[in-house]
């Protein structure tokens, strides 16, 4: 019997000096952390090496920056620059939107699966034809379609006798437009005025031929 509580007591003891050295190795754990935490905190916003320069901040400020233009807003001064692959009638080139300034621009964002962006080819060729000084629509397939070239092309063969009697044309492989006017569905239409100012956005309800076209003064 005497021997069970020797035992026992030195049982105890081992198991005191366990949770003692346990609790020990935490606070030295915690310690620990909190002093690489204010290491790292110092040398995060001291150190020349890790501080970027001015100049470096507004290079990566003018390669990053993700540019978007709301209604009331001008389009920037390079909108009528950049450079788009066109696809039309068969073939495709570079060009530029330069051609369009001046006049009514509807960017006509679009995919090959939405039904209601070939529907609404005939309300757009009804404003084309009634306005065809003022007004000019480009298609616009933004590469997040991921439509290849091919679609494009059976697209195009499969709808142009019933709308597009007039020709084809689209630019392709769009990022840029798509990102600028914030385009997430299809079809969206951009309406850019003459002076280059965004006026309106409009999605399934391209316009009715009762409407007036906007921007357009009798």
């Amino acid at each position: 019997m005497k021997n069970f509580y020797w035992g026992r007591r030195e049982l105890s003891k081992k198991i005191c000096r366990l949770k003692h050295n346990t609790l020990n190795y935490q606070i030295c754990s915690l310690r620990t952390f909190l002093a690489l935490l204010f290491a790292f905190h110092m040398m995060l916003f001291s150190s020349p090496v890790l501080a970027q320069s001015p100049k470096a901040e507004a290079a990566a400020s003018l390669g990053n920056t993700i540019r978007t233009v709301i209604v009331g807003q001008k389009v920037p001064a390079d909108f009528w620059t950049l450079q788009h692959t066109i696809y039309e009638n068969g073939e495709t080139r570079i060009a530029t939107l330069e051609e369009f300034r001046g006049k009514v621009l509807v960017l006509d964002f679009w995919s090959v699966a939405c039904g209601n962006c070939i529907f609404h080819q005939k309300a757009i060729s009804y404003f084309k034809e009634k306005y065809p000084e003022v007004l000019e629509v480009m298609m616009v397939n933004p590469l997040k379609t991921k439509d290849s070239i091919h679609q494009i092309i059976a697209f195009e063969d499969k709808f142009r006798q019933e709308y597009f009697a007039e020709g084809f044309r689209s630019i392709i492989l769009d990022k840029e437009l798509s990102g600028l006017f914030e385009v997430r569905a299809f079809p969206t239409y951009v309406w850019i005025t003459p002076g280059g100012m965004l006026q309106t956005i409009t999605f399934w309800n391209f316009l009715n031929k009762d409407a007036a076209m906007p921007f357009h003064k009798n």
